[in-house]
This record gives C-alpha cells, structure tokens and sequence, in this order.
C-alpha cells in the first residue's frame, strides 16, 4: 500500500476474518489488499485497546521513523522510507513468480507500466530468470 492509503484505514475498512482491507487509492479508485495472519491478530489486539477510528493513528513522519527502526532491527542497509518498502514489495512478488497483472492490481497502479517500475531486476536476477526458462 502506499503510506497516505495505509495511514487513511479505518476500522471499518478492515476484514481481520478474512485478512483483508478495503483501500481508497489514487483517483478515488478502490482496491482490496490482503494481509497476514499475524498481522490480522495484532490488529485485532490493538482494536480492542484502541478508541482512535484509524488503524495507524501516525503522521507520515511517524510513519517513517517507525520503518526506520524495523529496517535497524533487521540489519536492512539503505533506505527504508515507505516508498522503499513498497518497492521491496513489488520486486520481491515479482521475485517469486507473480504475475505482473496480479501485481499490477495489488499495487492500485492503472497501467502496466508503474507496475515495471518496481519490478527492475538486477543482472542476477535476470541471469536466474534466463536459466530457469532456457536451461542450462
């Protein structure tokens, strides 16, 4: 999701049962995205402790700085704003074999051209793609 999409979520927009949330993204499109398992229980713990409408009452700075310290965490090097995540995400989907349309869809993009954007493989990557599909 994009950090204005996932800072705008409200309670209502969340499905915890089946993991899913519905998304306002660009233009006023809609969009459903899909979450974890252990994601859904964690937002469930935080609801019943929360009064706040939205499911991540943050700024986008705190937004930010929250990534910031999971990607330390993590020994993530570079940088690790929202939008870096995002791409991370795309990449690592396509990665795993997504179809771009798919992808294309989970991301909220109109074209299949944004979509490439994130998919940019690096020579290894393109040298595994080429031996899976040519052979050896």
């Amino acid at each position: 999701m994009r950090a204005k999409e996932l800072l705008g979520l409200s309670w209502r927009d969340l499905d915890l049962r089946r993991r899913s949330a519905v998304v306002r993204g660009k233009g006023g499109r809609h969009r459903v995205v899909f979450f974890s398992e252990q994601a859904a229980r964690a937002r469930g713990g935080w609801r019943r402790r929360s009064r706040e409408d939205r499911v991540f009452p943050l700024s986008y700075q705190g937004l930010r700085s929250l990534l910031d310290a999971i990607a330390r965490r993590a020994g993530v090097k570079g940088p690790h704003g929202p939008h870096a995540w995002r791409h991370a995400f795309g990449l690592e989907m396509a990665r795993r074999g997504m179809p771009l349309f798919a992808l294309q869809r989970l991301m909220g993009h109109s074209s299949p051209l944004m979509t490439e954007i994130y998919v940019r493989f690096s020579g290894e990557d393109l040298r595994e793609i080429y031996e899976r599909y040519a052979g050896r």
